[in-house]
C-alpha cells in the first residue's frame, strides 16, 4: 500500500501482464476465484491476481472495504442498494449483484448507516 490517507491509497496488484498500481477508490469489489482474486474496477476492467481473497481483506480493511460473503470483499463506497428479497444481496454501482451472508447482514447495514 502507498499514501497516507485511505482516499489516496493505492494497492499493488501483480497480474500476468505485470504490476499495476490501482487506487483503492477505483475498486468496486473483489471476488474469490479459487486461489486467485478477481478485482472488478470502476472502469469496468477485471484484473486477475494470484493471491487469495483473505490477503486482500487484510490489506483493505482500513479502506472502507468489507467481507460480506466468503466470495466477496466490497468497497462500501460503491454500494448502490441492498435488496432484501431472495435472502438478501447487494447491488454495486456497476449493477453487479453481490451475495451477502446472513451472518454479515446486520454488520453491513450498520456500517452503511442503517
Amino acid at each position: 500500500m502507498q499514501s497516507s490517507t485511505s482516499e489516496n491509497r493505492k494497492i499493488c496488484l501483480s497480474t500476468s501482464e505485470g504490476v499495476e498500481f490501482i487506487p483503492t477508490r477505483e475498486i468496486l469489489f473483489c471476488e474469490a476465484n479459487g486461489s486467485y482474486t478477481d478485482f472488478h474496477l470502476t472502469d469496468r476492467r477485471k484484473l486477475i491476481v494470484s493471491k487469495n481473497l483473505k490477503e486482500y481483506e487484510n490489506m483493505l480493511q482500513d479502506c472502507n472495504f468489507m467481507r460480506v460473503h466468503n466470495s466477496f470483499l466490497i468497497n462500501l463506497g460503491e454500494v448502490k442498494k441492498y435488496v432484501r428479497a431472495e435472502g438478501g444481496y447487494i447491488v454495486m454501482n456497476n449493477d453487479k449483484q453481490v451475495s451477502i451472508s446472513p451472518g454479515k447482514r446486520d454488520d453491513f447495514l450498520k456500517r452503511m448507516g442503517f
